[in-house]
């Protein structure tokens, strides 16, 4: 499976998806990350960093959501002025988009029923209560997460949140 993580274009935004800690862990599990180049420069993760942390720095966001089965982001897509193109209309059939999208808003509904996305903040109470994951900084939650998806993705367990 191939995680992408695009840099934020969200004015204002200097969060990143993953940390170069987080691709180590999602790389220890066997996945491939690709990490737009300066992805992590707002939050002070720098392109060696992930480098060494196993990930493949590319240039081009396009080639990111082309290449992805997943992608990692902290806000909901976003018009990308430099390619003048929705980074949504980027997206593929069968990929997965791991966000903060509020699905209610009404800028996000075609969106979110065109494909399929894990919203963290509005993910149901599961029974037995778990720990969901609250931050996008690397919590081993999100790496229980991403184990989940890869076997989502494979066709091994059903999805517990899907917007198709």
């Amino acid at each position: 499976m191939i995680i992408g993580v695009p840099k934020e274009i969200m004015p204002g935004e200097r969060r990143v998806s993953a940390t170069p800690e987080t691709v180590k862990a999602m790389r220890d599990m066997g996945l491939t990350v690709l990490v737009q180049k300066d992805a992590g420069e707002g939050a002070y993760f720098h392109d060696p960093e992930y480098i060494a942390a196993g990930a493949e720095i590319v240039e081009n966001p396009a080639e990111i959501f082309e290449r992805a089965d997943m992608i990692l982001k902290v806000k909901e897509p976003q018009f990308n002025n430099d390619l003048n193109k929705h980074e949504a209309d980027m997206m593929h059939e069968g990929q997965y988009l791991i966000t903060f999208t509020p699905p209610a808003a009404p800028a996000n509904h075609a969106m979110v029923k065109s494909c399929r996305s894990w919203c963290y903040q509005h993910h149901p109470r599961l029974h037995p209560p778990q720990n969901l994951p609250c931050s996008v900084h690397g919590r081993p939650h999100l790496h229980e997460h991403l184990r989940r998806l890869q076997r989502l993705a494979d066709g091994s367990q059903s999805p517990a949140v899907s917007c198709q």
